[in-house]
């Protein structure tokens, strides 16, 4: 089972394996960095700039950011490798969470590499569906 949440829900000893999918972060004894399945720099920046200027929300998730997510993972072997390294992990029976710092899972690039992983046969936990 994979746990896909925001990076404050989530504590030591909980899982086997914490993914953060995060292009940085404080260096962290317990959490894996996995910048392979976080977005571009080109991408992140499009991100901040249309946050910061009132533009962002689901219409320009879905229908930029996603598209453009979704093609940077797939010709990315490194991306690849990390998405069936899990695959692999969850299959074996590990507990993992991945996670990054975004609110809305709605509208991150979470909810994206979910859907992959849903797409390969995992089974995946959002916060959403935590009642």
């Amino acid at each position: 089972m994979v746990r896909v949440t925001r990076i404050s829900n989530i504590h030591k000893g909980e899982y086997d394996y914490v993914y953060a999918m995060v292009r940085y972060m404080r260096f962290s004894e317990w959490i894996i960095q996995v910048p392979e399945l976080s977005p571009s720099i080109e991408l992140f920046t499009y991100f901040r700039q249309s946050k910061n200027n009132g533009t962002w929300g689901k219409d320009t998730f879905n229908n930029y950011y996603k598209p453009k997510f979704i093609d940077q993972i797939n010709n990315d072997p490194r991306a690849l490798e990390k998405l069936n390294e899990i695959i692999n992990l969850d299959k074996e029976g590990k507990s993992i969470s991945l996670v990054c710092f975004c609110k809305d899972e709605d509208i991150c690039h979470r909810s994206i590499i979910a859907d992959m992983l849903k797409n390969n046969g995992v089974k995946v936990i959002m916060d959403k569906d935590v009642i």
